[in-house]
């Protein structure tokens, strides 16, 4: 890696779970560069970290548009433009499911509309948000995802994972085989033995899914392994978990070298 340097801007947060994640893996980046990943310094650009260039696909992936998700989402899902939005959530009312709808904007809007309620009743004046706006709204089949797992793919490769669950971050690594997190939220693991099942679906995702790197999310809907949905991969995110920070840095900087 000597002769080429790359920064590394850390992030400026009060949460410890996010600062504990960005120190790890800096440190992870550092080592695996021998020193050339250096601290971003004043306002200038910087290769990793928050607002960091390599790696960034974007701020959302369009995830809903790619057959690797549609075939391994496990349940009923469309997209529309608002203006379609209140008939296809009856169309999957009048089947008997609940909906569970989402912005195309990463993080911007999601709400549940239980049969009986209209769409109305639960977006409000968010309505003004969405109608004039190309980017599609995702009606989904409302589901209980249980033991999601988050897996880093680089180059179509899964590099590493975690459980997903708050209370994880990188210094938890190695998670003992055989347990995970019922729920994001939960304290406490438990014995859980579906880990191969869901290691094998991302690597099938991955071989299919039209980008070649990304941040898979999968979860159990009964017995059955199922894609939650793609985030775009940068090195420097947030949602590590505890997943290998020197597994990821090795690859991505592998990456960098063959790919410029």
């Amino acid at each position: 890696m000597m002769g080429r340097e790359w920064t590394y801007r850390l992030r400026d947060t009060n949460d410890p779970e996010e600062r504990l994640e960005d120190a790890a893996l800096f440190k992870a980046l550092y080592d695996a560069s021998d020193g050339m990943v250096k601290p971003a310094t004043g306002n200038s650009e910087a290769d990793f970290g928050v607002r960091g260039n390599r790696f960034r696909h974007s701020f959302s992936l369009a995830y809903w548009n790619d057959r690797a998700f549609l075939r391994h989402c496990g349940r009923r899902f469309e997209t529309t433009l608002f203006d379609g939005l209140q008939g296809r959530v009856e169309s999957f009312h009048a089947l008997g499911h609940d909906v569970y709808i989402k912005s195309g904007f990463d993080k911007f809007f999601n709400a549940v509309v239980n049969q009986g309620e209209s769409v109305a009743d639960v977006v409000g004046d968010m309505a003004y948000s969405f109608i004039d706006s190309p980017v599609p709204l995702m009606v989904q089949e409302l589901v209980d995802f249980t033991f999601e797992h988050r897996f880093f793919v680089i180059g179509r490769e899964v590099v590493t994972w975690s459980p997903a669950a708050y209370t994880l971050t990188p210094i938890d690594y190695p998670v003992p085989h055989g347990v995970a997190w019922r729920k994001q939220a939960d304290m406490n693991s438990e014995p859980w033995n579906g880990l191969d099942a869901m290691v094998a679906l991302a690597r099938q995702i991955a071989k299919e899914m039209e980008t070649d790197s990304a941040v898979i999310d999968l979860g159990m809907i009964g017995d059955t392994p199922a894609c939650v949905e793609f985030n775009p991969f940068h090195a420097g995110q947030v949602g590590l978990f505890a997943c290998d920070v020197r597994a990821l840095a090795t690859a991505v900087l592998a990456s960098l070298m063959e790919n410029g």
